[in-house]
């Protein structure tokens, strides 16, 4: 997952520096990426708490670890191992952080 940047007043800034509660709602408003976006808003359900979300998405996006949802009625779909990190539920499954 790649951190995007955004047009503040010292010119491109990336996303990272906005503090949590509004990350990632700037995450969303600037990314490009369809892939990355459809994840953190899977992360929006699965910590609705603002603050909660732009903690974890920081993580990701600092350490370079990735969102991945779990739907275990999909075939083909396998269980996180066990140094994922459990995020919460999403409809039909769960979402980690690998």
């Amino acid at each position: 997952m790649k951190t995007p940047k955004f047009k503040d007043a010292a010119g491109l800034s990336p996303v990272t520096e906005a503090p949590n509660s509004v990350l990632v709602s700037l995450f969303l408003s600037v990314c490009e990426e369809e892939a990355d976006r459809d994840f953190v808003r899977l992360l929006q359900l699965a910590a609705p708490d603002p603050e909660k979300a732009g903690k974890l998405l920081r993580k990701a996006l600092t350490s370079g670890r990735d969102f991945y949802a779990y739907y275990p009625g999909l075939e083909g779909s396998k269980e996180p191992a066990d140094s994922a990190l459990y995020i919460g539920a999403i409809p039909d499954g769960s979402l980690y952080l690998l």
